[in-house]
């Protein structure tokens, strides 16, 4: 039995937990915000079910609905939108209008109307701040801070029930800052990023520009589209690395960088690995063709860092 947008079912741990002990079935439940799987929804299921994380295409995933010759322009069409509907219409009005239902169904269903938000302006005012910022270290005194100066009388409490219900219905997701030295998760400046860049796109058009903060998205959304859980690191006083991604007992390193092309910009991407004392693998991420050799980390281009992600050789690639 399949159960589609659990959600709207009430109580529907509830009825689940009857089905399943009334008939013999394997029962699949799906719903697109993640309080609906949390705290006592589940009571009633608890060590009887396994959680599967659903994100929309990867980028190899995405080579197999469209074909190209190249990694460039597949990631250009990944740029546009990787929700299935989206990918697979041919026609740009209508890949338009498929991408603004997707934002309508999540932001005023899912959000403002099941979240109860009764100030719908100030609401897009924090999530348009956010998905400008993607990729910076965001504080919600940060953006009360900037929202007060123009004129937008708004609460701590306010932002930060926003920025949970965006996180919630899986538009955004929040990577924390993790201190490698004494081995713990922080509470404060992380990052957001989007799930989907023709979501941000609708949000707040013409920032294709910001290149180098939508690279940083992309990697952030391949690591935990291939299960690893991702953090920033801080190393050091005044130091980050952008990821660290651990699966398992997997661990790796992660420095995105647009191009390290001039000198200045190579010492600063790689200055960051020299503060860490394990052996865990290191890799600088780049759109660049021509490869560099770094005695503390391994440069890699995006597409080939991808591919060794995924296990897919240059063969199999597309």
């Amino acid at each position: 039995m399949f159960l589609d947008e659990v959600q709207e079912i009430p109580e529907w741990s509830k009825v689940v937990n009857s089905l399943r002990v009334t008939f013999d079935l394997d029962i699949y439940v799906t719903g697109s915000n993640s309080k609906v799987f949390a705290g006592e929804y589940l009571t009633y299921l608890a060590g009887r079910y396994i959680a599967i994380d659903v994100y929309p295409l990867s980028f190899f995933e995405l080579g197999t609905f469209i074909k190209h010759n190249d990694d460039e322009t597949l990631y250009r069409d990944y740029l546009t939108s990787t929700f299935p509907s989206a990918v697979t219409e041919t026609y740009k009005d209508i890949k338009r209008m498929i991408v603004d239902d997707l934002y309508h169904c999540i932001f005023e269903r899912d959000i403002i109307l099941r979240g109860k938000i009764r100030n719908e302006e100030s609401f897009l005012k924090v999530a348009r701040f956010v998905y400008c910022n993607i990729g910076s270290a965001i504080s919600v005194k940060r953006i009360r801070d900037t929202l007060n100066s123009e004129g937008r009388d708004i609460s701590i409490d306010a932002i930060e029930n926003y920025l949970t219900l965006m996180c919630n219905a899986y538009c955004l997701y929040q990577c924390r800052r993790y201190d490698i030295k004494d081995k713990e998760v922080l509470k404060t400046n992380g990052k957001y990023y989007t799930v989907d860049f023709g979501l941000r796109e609708r949000l707040v058009p013409n920032i294709h520009t910001d290149s180098g903060h939508i690279l940083e998205n992309f990697v952030f959304l391949e690591l935990i589209k291939s299960g690893y859980k991702v953090f920033i690191g801080k190393v050091g006083r005044d130091k980050e690395i952008d990821f660290i991604a651990i699966k398992g007992e997997q661990k790796m390193y992660i420095q995105v960088c647009e191009s390290i092309v001039t000198p200045q910009v190579r010492e600063r991407e790689t200055n960051p690995f020299l503060q860490l004392h394990d052996n865990h693998p290191r890799y600088l991420v780049t759109l660049d063709k021509i490869i560099y050799q770094f005695e503390q980390c391994t440069h890699l281009n995006v597409f080939a860092f991808i591919r060794q992600l995924n296990n897919v050789t240059e063969s199999q690639k597309l």
